[in-house]
């Protein structure tokens, strides 16, 4: 079991790409996090975007994100 400390807020949206290796996370405070499993201490890629965030999903070729 591994700990992803970066929201500080609800998060409504979690979900692992195709191949298990990275997890993309989404919330109420605007931010977008996708985290590789093997390194949790910070996400690889964050962006905040002025908006809440209530889903997002991988794309089936687990390189690309839809918000």
């Amino acid at each position: 079991m591994q700990t992803f400390a970066g929201h500080t807020d609800d998060i409504y949206r979690v979900q692992f790409n195709p191949a298990g290796t990275r997890l993309l996370s989404v919330g109420y405070s605007g931010i977008v996090d996708v985290w590789d499993v093997n390194t949790p201490a910070k996400p690889i890629f964050s962006r905040k975007l002025p908006l809440v965030i209530y889903s997002a999903g991988y794309f089936p070729d687990g390189k690309r994100v839809a918000v």
